[in-house]
């Protein structure tokens, strides 16, 4: 896996509330990603929703 600034936990706790989720707290948690981070939840939100 590629380096992250999340760990695999915080990537795991992203997924488990992205349906919950606000418009505000979605922009705020993708702001502060990094582009690894950012696959890292892209390729797990695609696990768990397909």
């Amino acid at each position: 896996m590629a380096e992250t600034c999340m760990s695999e936990s915080e990537v795991k706790e992203f997924v488990e509330n992205f349906k919950g989720m606000l418009w505000d707290e979605l922009d705020d948690a993708v702001a502060c990603m990094s582009k690894d981070d950012m696959a890292a939840v892209i390729r797990a939100l695609k696990k768990r929703f397909g």
